[in-house]
């Protein structure tokens, strides 16, 4: 689609496209096994209770650990409402 070596520039290529420039440098990042396994286990508990909300989804994730879920949990969890709200 666009070419790095082509007469027209970078910005003249995205010009015609409609594309933005900063699309053409975004190298997506891989998911990990941690966030993968906890939104594994969110989309589960999801298709079993449609109706929980974001705190209720942290106290599942906490009820399955025994201990507070901070970090990688959370930000599963921000990514998996980001994909429930963007579906």
């Amino acid at each position: 689609m666009v070419e790095h070596m082509h007469l027209l520039s970078l910005v003249s290529q995205c010009a015609l496209l409609s594309l933005h420039r900063s699309g053409l440098y975004y190298q997506p990042v891989a998911v990990g096994r941690e966030n993968f396994a906890l939104m594994s286990l969110l989309d589960k508990q999801n298709l079993k209770t449609p109706f929980y909300g974001y705190h209720k989804m942290m106290k599942f994730l906490q009820r399955l650990s025994g201990e507070p879920q901070k970090g990688k949990a959370l930000d599963a969890v921000d990514g998996y409402r980001s994909y429930l709200s963007s579906a």
